[in-house]
């Protein structure tokens, strides 16, 4: 049965909320001179500007969005029961539009929420992590730079999907835009895979010592078992993203008539933002069981992130799949 509050994580959203806690240090300057100068300058993360009231602008509008998509989730687990029901009718309409409510709700809510992911500790560096290394600092920089980034494009894609859905038109600039952005991704993306495989060697002595059951202290074997797992999953998701960045790149290249499609440049682009997110859920808990470094905001942001994102390319393909005149998905 398609579940909205299971595809997108409600309870990730309601864990982040608990998870959060808020950032500290951001000072007022002549920069916030209005609602609207303060919330632009909040963007700008390494400056970190801006004051706020973390209850007022981060807890309570989340608290809603999680009631809102409460809401809309019992309303379609209703809606499919009864089109399970009526499926000898071939009428599915109802349920298609909605899907179509799922798709705006899921438009509105995303690029909310990650905006306030900026207001929490979850973009914050930890400063303690250069007692481990070199490696723990690159690793950090990488993800927050890849957070940044994620934060920074925020609705761009969902944004040209709605707008591009109410015109009936494609819009090629867009593709062209995401082209260029994944080339220059690759190109970045191809240093950070290539250190982090590199500095992956540093494991090797920490896997002998398990397999040869050298470690005495269980607790401690538990630590360097989900360290080196950990690093492992984290390598292999920011080996997807690099293939999903390639693939963004070719999907999104308008000028091969042949082979293009706004749809599949959409599809690639959002899978780009959701393995960003995936990237950073399995790079927090290594950084948390390698260097001790508290990522667990970070982890249930992105965790719900991406909940958020896997939810609205499930609405989008049930809504096409879900038309009238076609059998239940």
């Amino acid at each position: 049965m398609f579940s909205l509050a299971k595809i997108c994580g409600l309870a990730l959203v309601q864990q982040f909320l608990a998870s959060s806690p808020e950032e500290a240090g951001l000072a007022v300057d002549d920069d916030c001179r209005d609602a609207e100068t303060c919330a632009l300058n909040a963007l700008q993360l390494s400056r970190k500007r801006c004051d706020f009231d973390f209850e007022t602008d981060v807890q309570q509008p989340m608290v809603k969005m999680t009631d809102e998509i409460e809401a809309l989730n019992n309303r379609l687990v209703v809606l499919v029961a009864r089109a399970m029901r009526t499926s000898f009718k071939d009428d599915f309409s109802k349920l298609v539009g909605a899907t179509a409510e799922a798709v705006g709700v899921i438009e509105r809510i995303t690029p909310k929420f990650m905006l306030m992911v900026n207001k929490t500790s979850a973009v914050l560096p930890d400063k303690g992590i250069k007692n481990f290394g070199s490696a723990a600092e690159r690793e950090q920089h990488a993800l927050l730079t890849m957070q940044n980034f994620a934060i920074g494009h925020a609705g761009e894609i969902m944004t040209n999907i709605a707008t591009m859905r109410d015109l009936h038109k494609e819009n090629a600039s867009f593709a062209s835009d995401v082209n260029g952005v994944a080339q220059l991704a690759q190109e970045w993306l191809q240093g950070v895979l290539k250190t982090a495989w590199a500095d992956a060697a540093e494991q090797l002595p920490r896997i002998n010592a398990l397999v040869k059951d050298e470690y005495t202290n269980t607790s401690q074997m538990v630590t360097e078992a989900a360290c080196a797992a950990n690093t492992a999953s984290s390598i292999a998701q920011l080996t997807s993203l690099y293939a999903a960045i390639v693939s963004a790149g070719a999907d999104c290249n308008a000028t091969n008539k042949t082979m293009f499609s706004v749809e599949d440049c959409e599809s690639s682009a959002l899978s780009v933002q959701s393995g960003i997110a995936k990237v950073i859920t399995a790079s927090a808990k290594m950084m948390s069981n390698c260097y001790q470094s508290s990522w667990v905001c970070s982890n249930e942001a992105n965790s719900a992130t991406y909940g958020l994102l896997k939810a609205y390319i499930s609405t989008i393909v049930v809504k096409d799949s879900c038309r009238s005149s076609d059998p239940i998905a």
